[in-house]
């Protein structure tokens, strides 16, 4: 096999072209930053199945509260009625006005176990609810723009004293929302 002299010393260049690209690649996969990127990207999983599973919960918990809301409603006109048909004195036995009393009072206390049900899935409604929004904060985007008074990462305004708070504070202070905890970066329309 022959080449000229030319061609080789150009398969030489090849060659150190060929090596220092293997260097470079073997660099790119050895990065510290590759970790740390693999280690984000396995935290981003686990907070989207959290978010999901969140989500999934606070659904659970609408249809739960609605169900419980649905019962008190039908024990309440169960109540009424019973109420109306004694203070009509519609109920001619002592007996029957003994069943209908004690109805009311059984009716009253299923109520109150009921609505002490709604007051409980609505609680763990607002925590799974804040949970979601800390999820979404941590996932999403963790800062926003102050303009014109209001945080453009929940789009709400701010009140006075937050307000007088940021106004206060120096420009090197990082600040965060009070309802999406997002960091607060003040603008030049920021309207302080």
């Amino acid at each position: 096999m022959k080449a000229s002299v030319e061609a080789q010393l150009r398969l030489l260049e090849l060659a150190d072209l060929d090596a220092e690209l293997s260097r470079l690649d073997h660099r790119r996969r050895t990065l510290p930053e590759l970790e740390e990127y693999a280690r984000i990207e396995a935290r981003d999983g686990e907070l989207r199945d959290e978010m999901a599973a969140l989500e999934a919960t606070e659904s659970d918990l609408r249809r739960e509260q609605s169900k419980a809301e649905a019962d008190v409603d039908q024990v309440r006109s169960r109540v009424d009625r019973d109420r109306t048909r004694l203070d009509a004195g519609q109920v001619s036995s002592p007996r029957e006005l003994e069943n209908l009393q004690s109805e009311i009072a059984s009716l009253i206390r299923r109520q109150s176990d009921l609505e002490e049900i709604v007051l409980d899935v609505m609680e763990r409604q607002e925590a799974a609810e804040l949970r979601h929004k800390t999820l979404t904060v941590q996932h999403g985007v963790g800062a926003a723009a102050l303009r014109r008074g209001r945080c453009e990462g929940c789009h709400l305004s701010l009140n006075t004293v937050d307000l007088a708070r940021i106004r206060a504070a120096p420009p090197d202070e990082v600040l965060r929302c009070e309802e999406c905890r997002r960091i607060l970066v003040r603008t030049p329309d920021s309207g302080l």
